[in-house]
Protein backbone atom coordinates (compact mmCIF):
# COMPACT_ATOMS: atom_id res chain seq x y z
CA UNK A 1 0.00 0.00 0.00
CA UNK A 2 1.33 3.41 -0.92
CA UNK A 3 0.90 6.58 1.08
CA UNK A 4 -2.39 6.80 2.89
CA UNK A 5 -4.30 10.07 2.80
CA UNK A 6 -7.04 10.93 5.30
CA UNK A 7 -9.21 13.88 4.32
CA UNK A 8 -12.64 15.39 4.83
CA UNK A 9 -15.36 14.19 2.52
CA UNK A 10 -16.31 16.72 -0.12
CA UNK A 11 -19.57 17.11 -2.03
CA UNK A 12 -18.13 15.03 -4.88
CA UNK A 13 -17.76 12.11 -2.41
CA UNK A 14 -21.41 11.73 -1.44
CA UNK A 15 -22.01 8.61 -3.58
CA UNK A 16 -18.83 7.05 -2.19
CA UNK A 17 -19.96 7.76 1.37
CA UNK A 18 -23.30 6.11 0.59
CA UNK A 19 -21.52 3.05 -0.83
CA UNK A 20 -19.31 2.83 2.27
CA UNK A 21 -22.30 3.04 4.61
CA UNK A 22 -23.93 0.20 2.66
CA UNK A 23 -20.70 -1.83 2.70
CA UNK A 24 -20.47 -1.47 6.48
CA UNK A 25 -24.08 -2.56 6.92
CA UNK A 26 -23.54 -5.48 4.56
CA UNK A 27 -20.44 -6.48 6.55
CA UNK A 28 -22.69 -6.67 9.62
CA UNK A 29 -25.41 -8.57 7.78
CA UNK A 30 -27.78 -5.62 8.06
CA UNK A 31 -27.90 -4.16 4.56
CA UNK A 32 -31.71 -4.16 4.69
CA UNK A 33 -31.58 -1.64 7.55
CA UNK A 34 -29.94 1.06 5.41
CA UNK A 35 -32.64 3.43 4.17
CA UNK A 36 -30.61 6.64 3.79
CA UNK A 37 -30.41 8.04 0.27
CA UNK A 38 -27.57 9.82 -1.48
CA UNK A 39 -29.50 13.10 -1.37
CA UNK A 40 -30.15 12.72 2.37
CA UNK A 41 -26.44 12.20 2.95
CA UNK A 42 -25.62 15.21 0.81
CA UNK A 43 -27.99 17.42 2.79
CA UNK A 44 -26.84 16.05 6.17
CA UNK A 45 -23.17 16.55 5.29
CA UNK A 46 -23.22 19.75 3.25
CA UNK A 47 -26.61 21.40 3.71
CA UNK A 48 -27.41 24.53 5.69
CA UNK A 49 -27.36 22.63 8.98
CA UNK A 50 -24.73 19.83 8.75
CA UNK A 51 -25.55 16.85 10.97
CA UNK A 52 -22.30 14.89 10.77
CA UNK A 53 -18.82 14.76 9.27
CA UNK A 54 -16.93 12.12 7.34
CA UNK A 55 -13.23 11.39 7.07
CA UNK A 56 -12.17 9.36 4.04
CA UNK A 57 -9.00 7.31 3.80
CA UNK A 58 -7.50 6.87 0.34
CA UNK A 59 -4.59 4.91 -1.06
CA UNK A 60 -3.53 5.45 -4.69
CA UNK A 61 -6.83 7.19 -5.36
CA UNK A 62 -8.82 4.20 -4.10
CA UNK A 63 -11.11 4.58 -1.12
CA UNK A 64 -9.76 2.49 1.74
CA UNK A 65 -12.27 3.35 4.45
CA UNK A 66 -14.22 6.01 6.29
CA UNK A 67 -15.10 7.35 9.70
CA UNK A 68 -18.29 9.28 10.41
CA UNK A 69 -18.66 11.49 13.45
CA UNK A 70 -20.80 14.12 15.11
CA UNK A 71 -20.40 16.52 17.98
CA UNK A 72 -22.47 15.89 21.08
CA UNK A 73 -22.84 17.41 24.52
CA UNK A 74 -22.12 15.35 27.63
CA UNK A 75 -24.57 16.00 30.43
CA UNK A 76 -22.09 14.41 32.84
CA UNK A 77 -18.99 16.42 31.98
CA UNK A 78 -20.74 19.54 30.71
CA UNK A 79 -18.54 19.55 27.61
CA UNK A 80 -18.75 18.70 23.95
CA UNK A 81 -17.24 15.49 22.71
CA UNK A 82 -16.70 13.80 19.37
CA UNK A 83 -18.92 10.76 18.85
CA UNK A 84 -17.65 8.30 16.24
CA UNK A 85 -20.68 6.77 14.60
CA UNK A 86 -19.08 4.49 12.00
CA UNK A 87 -15.59 3.23 11.30
CA UNK A 88 -15.19 0.97 8.28
CA UNK A 89 -12.20 -0.26 6.31
CA UNK A 90 -12.64 -2.06 3.00
CA UNK A 91 -11.52 -5.69 3.25
CA UNK A 92 -8.45 -5.35 1.02
CA UNK A 93 -7.11 -2.54 3.23
CA UNK A 94 -7.61 -4.14 6.64
CA UNK A 95 -4.59 -4.63 8.92
CA UNK A 96 -2.70 -1.94 7.00
CA UNK A 97 -3.11 0.99 9.38
CA UNK A 98 -6.19 2.52 7.76
CA UNK A 99 -8.46 2.26 10.82
CA UNK A 100 -5.72 3.63 13.04
CA UNK A 101 -5.10 6.56 10.70
CA UNK A 102 -8.81 7.41 10.68
CA UNK A 103 -9.11 7.19 14.46
CA UNK A 104 -5.96 9.27 15.03
CA UNK A 105 -7.19 11.97 12.65
CA UNK A 106 -10.54 12.04 14.47
CA UNK A 107 -8.70 12.36 17.78
CA UNK A 108 -6.58 15.19 16.41
CA UNK A 109 -9.70 17.05 15.29
CA UNK A 110 -11.40 16.46 18.61
CA UNK A 111 -8.48 17.92 20.51
CA UNK A 112 -8.04 20.88 18.14
CA UNK A 113 -11.73 21.77 18.59
CA UNK A 114 -11.40 21.61 22.39
CA UNK A 115 -13.40 18.40 22.56
CA UNK A 116 -12.73 16.74 25.90
CA UNK A 117 -13.07 13.13 24.76
CA UNK A 118 -14.18 10.77 22.01
CA UNK A 119 -16.80 8.10 22.39
CA UNK A 120 -17.99 5.23 20.20
CA UNK A 121 -19.51 1.78 20.38
CA UNK A 122 -18.15 -1.62 19.44
CA UNK A 123 -20.14 -4.83 19.25
CA UNK A 124 -19.42 -7.01 22.27
CA UNK A 125 -18.53 -9.99 20.07
CA UNK A 126 -16.13 -7.95 17.90
CA UNK A 127 -12.96 -9.25 19.56
CA UNK A 128 -10.73 -7.95 16.78
CA UNK A 129 -12.23 -4.47 17.04
CA UNK A 130 -11.95 -4.47 20.84
CA UNK A 131 -8.26 -5.43 20.63
CA UNK A 132 -7.73 -2.70 18.03
CA UNK A 133 -9.28 0.00 20.22
CA UNK A 134 -7.40 -1.19 23.31
CA UNK A 135 -4.15 -1.11 21.34
CA UNK A 136 -4.91 2.53 20.54
CA UNK A 137 -5.28 3.18 24.27
CA UNK A 138 -9.08 3.27 24.49
CA UNK A 139 -10.86 2.02 27.56
CA UNK A 140 -13.49 -0.42 26.33
CA UNK A 141 -16.60 -0.62 28.44
CA UNK A 142 -19.01 -3.27 27.22
CA UNK A 143 -22.57 -1.97 27.25
CA UNK A 144 -25.71 -2.94 25.42
CA UNK A 145 -27.10 -0.78 22.66
CA UNK A 146 -30.85 -0.33 22.77
CA UNK A 147 -33.05 0.65 19.87
CA UNK A 148 -36.74 1.43 19.91
CA UNK A 149 -38.66 1.84 16.68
Amino acid sequence: MSKLIVRDAEPRDVKTVHQLIRALADDHGEIDVVKVTVSQIEDALFGDNPKFGVLLAESDGETAGFLSYMWRFSTWSGTEYLHVDDLFVNAQFRSKGVGEALMLEARKRCLSADGKFMRWEVQKDNDRGIRFYERLGAKVKIMGVCRWE
